[in-house]
């Protein structure tokens, strides 16, 4: 089976999981159901505001109500969701009440596929009859080396004889090689369609539990641990099996997912007076007024005296937010601070940097 290189060091077999399709495309909708997990993974990187913690989130967006959840699917054009936590299926009745909303909405092509731990075989069987595309399986590295000799693989089984997809998703432990290239070669033997390993990340909420089992940082500017990467690439390389495998690198969960998935909404919801930037950042320029009188006043003088169209200008209580290139422009001509500022294209607009203009 041909192997490709994909951009930003990521590597797969194959061909690419349906969901991971729409990753790549940035057309995924991330929804976080619950942040309640019946394991203690080591090297789980889930933040404190999460972890434990019984709250939705859908991309980086807390939801109150499913309107919200529908909101942000429209602001980046969402193709597909993929359900995640904590453990889904802790809050089944939710999950699937999710899993139909979107189906109901947005059509029976919308894709859906959820990762799990469940072992359960009738909480599968809902999960199919809910209409769940693809289903990833998260067995514990324990099972990875004897996995035909546990529940998953009944459960693996199970999830065959549905209408799903099925694969396994772990993270490449540097020290696990001959275990996932036997667990990539048991799920071939039972006919899974993929083997995606993570490339494993060190991040703060997981730092002392993997430096304590002596995993390390690849080098000062990455989060990815090492030998993670050659990890995957050896069960890639030296599996024999006919599924896909998949390694999906540290540095494409940001450089790519992240930033194709910015773009999407930055385009989408970007105004008149905003420039989207090749990272799906938005940038748009600030005038400070003293008072919201002198804001109308400087607002006139753009608008009247200096015959910017007002498209490109907008007052909003004592600040008017204007297109970067005309600031420029027109920085000297007009009074007040000014800035370009450069923000994230989440609804809370986390900024990036704000340049003070002379």
């Amino acid at each position: 089976m041909a192997i490709f290189e994909l951009p930003h060091d990521s590597v797969v077999r194959g061909r690419l999981p349906k969901g991971c399709e729409y990753c790549w495309r940035g057309s995924k909708l991330v929804l976080f159901v619950t942040g309640l997990c019946n394991m203690k993974c080591p090297y789980c990187p889930l933040s404190e505001k999460r972890r434990g913690k019984d709250v939705v989130y859908a991309n980086e967006n807390l939801v109150y109500s499913v309107d919200d959840i529908i909101e942000e699917a429209y602001r980046m054009s969402a193709e597909g969701a993929g359900i995640t936590g904590g453990e889904p299926t802790l809050v089944l009745d939710r999950t699937i009440g999710y899993i139909n909303l979107l189906k109901e909405h947005f059509g029976e092509g919308f894709h859906v596929h959820m990762y799990t731990t469940t072992v359960d075989l009738h909480t599968i069987k809902e999960l199919s009859e809910a209409g769940l595309d693809e289903i990833r399986f998260h067995p514990p590295p324990q099972t990875w080396g004897k996995i035909e000799k546990t529940p998953y693989y009944k459960a693996l089984g199970r999830a065959l004889n549905t209408s799903m997809d099925v694969g396994v998703e772990i993270p490449a432990l540097p020290d696990k090689v001959d275990d996932m290239i036997h667990l990539a070669e048991k799920l071939d033997d039972l006919g899974v369609q993929f083997l995606n390993m993570n490339e494993l990340e060190i991040v703060e909420s997981n730092y002392k539990e993997l430096s304590r089992l002596g995993y390390e940082f690849r080098d000062d500017e990455s989060v990815a641990a090492l030998g993670s990467d050659l990890a995957a690439l050896t069960v890639i390389y030296s599996a024999d099996v006919d599924m896909t495998l998949h390694f999906c690198s540290s540095r494409y969960k940001d450089a790519g997912q992240l930033r194709q998935r910015f773009l999407r909404i930055a385009r989408n919801i970007a105004k008149d007076y905003e420039l989207v930037t090749e990272e799906g950042t938005i940038m748009r320029g600030i005038i400070i007024a003293e008072n919201s009188l002198q804001a109308e006043e400087i607002y006139r003088k753009i608008t009247l005296d200096l015959r910017v169209p007002k498209r490109f200008v907008r007052i909003q209580d004592r600040e008017i937010l204007i297109a970067p290139w005309v600031l420029e422009d027109l920085k000297e001509r007009i009074p007040g601070e000014k800035y370009i500022v450069e923000v994230y294209p989440t609804k809370e607009e986390f900024e990036v940097e704000r340049i003070p203009l002379k």
